[in-house]
């Protein structure tokens, strides 16, 4: 009966408000594509719960572009889905350089361990042109590429992006913080907003 009562209301507000909203793209839509940029996790729900789904997509220039991405079975809201096909990723703990993941010596195999994501598949590219000091920089001699983003692999295999290693802030007690989701936060800030507006 609870699950009845709880279903109820979402019919109601389906047919009656988020009907609507499809019906402004078309009454048929199946689904979006985002990639180029991290998507507002405000932005990632509302499509998501008024019945839009939302593929995100997550890779670079020289992952040509792309290295996971959401699928239909695996679309979890704040994730970039899990790896491209023939593509495989690691996660490198930050400070020391350690493998984190795929790693049989730690628990769970490293799932859930935050660090520096390495990618490699057919995709990656094999160099930058011309500059094999840059290419030196970001390839190892076995073609991993060191994409320079912070992120985990969780229990049902989709990757989380948590930020840049390079705007990583190490505190006095070794703590490392990303300060992206507290830039993010203050930027959606009503305060932040209006007074940004005045300006």
């Amino acid at each position: 009966m609870t699950y009845a009562v709880s279903i109820v209301p979402h019919r109601v507000l389906d047919r009656l408000v988020l009907a609507k909203f499809r019906e402004i793209v078309g009454g048929r839509f199946r689904g979006t594509i985002s990639g180029g940029g991290a998507l507002q996790p405000h932005v990632d729900e509302f499509f998501n719960f008024i019945g839009i789904p939302v593929l995100e997509g997550y890779g670079m220039t020289e992952t040509s572009p792309v290295s996971a991405v959401r699928t239909w079975d695996k679309l979890v809201i704040g994730t970039v889905g899990p790896p491209f096909p023939s593509t495989q990723i690691r996660i490198f703990d930050l400070v020391d350089g350690k493998l984190l993941y795929p790693n049989p010596k730690l628990r769970h195999g490293g799932l859930g361990l935050r660090g520096e994501i390495h990618v490699s598949g057919p995709q990656v590219m094999r160099g930058y042109y011309e500059n094999p000091q840059r290419t030196a920089e970001v390839l190892t001699a076995d073609g991993w590429f060191n994409s320079g983003d912070l992120g985990h692999v969780d229990e049902r295999g989709v990757v989380w992006i948590t930020g840049r290693a390079k705007d990583t802030i190490v505190l006095a007690g070794g703590e490392n913080v990303e300060p992206e989701p507290v830039e993010t936060l203050i930027k959606t800030c009503l305060l932040y907003t209006s007074d940004a507006a005045d300006e």
